[in-house]
């Protein structure tokens, strides 16, 4: 039965009726836990007017059956809807995955957004492929549209304009916790494996004898966030090896760039001019 309303539901355009089969064990298993049979289940039910029971069949009208996809479109159209608010020169929305097989989705894309829909030849298989094409070619994308603002997690000397619940003393020097240094802003397109045009921030130990630090990466849907908890979640880690040299102000130089499917990353340390790369460690 779920089967033969999956395969209904993907072929629903918008204007037509939706006939499901029904077993009849289910049908016997109803009347005997209710007393009642189907019919008069749903004459009692609140959408009498929109289904009906024909042989056997239970009769869906056009408005229930848009009701399963109206949540998910409006969420759709509305994603859309926020990258082109923010991102120009979108000339085509490509549509890709199982559920752009629905000539319903299809057709509500096309009247909101007319002239930009393509659709392609086995949209199921689309992703699959594309996933293939970047294990093979990791430089198949040149620049991608940032989903959020990336940063690190650090501190900074106390300013007045600071939050009182953030100031701690290290050393005897006032400081603010939980800054956010912003690497990657929301909404710019970056291209990928740029390591040359990737913005640094220095971080420092918090000891002077510290041989490794683990930074905090967090995402943002702001701008500029000022903070690690304004509209921050953390989404990963990077590992520091640090040169112990007692010096509590020794420099850790970081650069955060797009390399492909995942976010690498350049670690100098200033003292000894060592040179590390890698990733962020994704969180989940």
């Amino acid at each position: 039965m779920m089967e033969d309303f999956e395969l209904k539901k993907r072929l629903f355009k918008g204007t037509n009726t939706c006939q499901i089969k029904v077993d009849p064990i289910l049908l016997e298993l109803c009347k005997k836990g209710t007393g009642i049979d189907e019919v008069s289940i749903m004459k009692k039910s609140s959408l009498s007017k929109k289904f009906e029971w024909k042989f056997g069949k239970l009769i869906l009208s056009t408005e229930i059956m848009k009701c399963f996809f109206e949540v998910a479109i409006d969420k759709i159209l509305e994603a859309i809807n926020c990258i082109l608010a923010k991102v120009e020169r979108i000339d085509s929305i490509i549509l890709l995955g199982g559920f752009s097989e629905s000539p319903y989705l299809c057709s509500r894309l096309e009247k909101g957004f007319p002239g930009k829909i393509s659709k392609v030849e086995n949209p199921v298989l689309a992703v699959l492929k594309g996933a293939v094409l970047i294990g093979r070619d990791p430089y198949a994308i040149a620049s991608r549209v940032c989903e959020y603002t990336y940063g690190i997690a650090g501190t900074m000397k106390y300013k007045p304009h600071h939050p009182e619940k953030n100031r701690f003393y290290l050393n005897g020097v006032k400081m603010c916790d939980h800054c956010f240094y912003k690497h990657i802003e929301i909404g710019t397109e970056v291209s990928v494996h740029d390591e040359e045009n990737a913005v640094e921030h220095e971080y420092f130990p918090t000891t002077g004898d510290q041989t490794q630090a683990i930074l905090e990466v967090y995402a943002s849907t702001d701008k500029d966030p000022e903070y690690i908890d304004d509209s921050c979640h953390l989404v990963g880690f990077i590992k520091v090896d640090i040169d112990p040299k007692g010096d509590f102000w020794a420099k850790i130089l970081v650069k955060m760039f797009f390399g492909g499917t995942e976010i690498k990353v350049v670690i100098t340390d200033v003292k000894n001019g060592k040179v590390q790369r890698g990733s962020v460690d994704f969180w989940g």
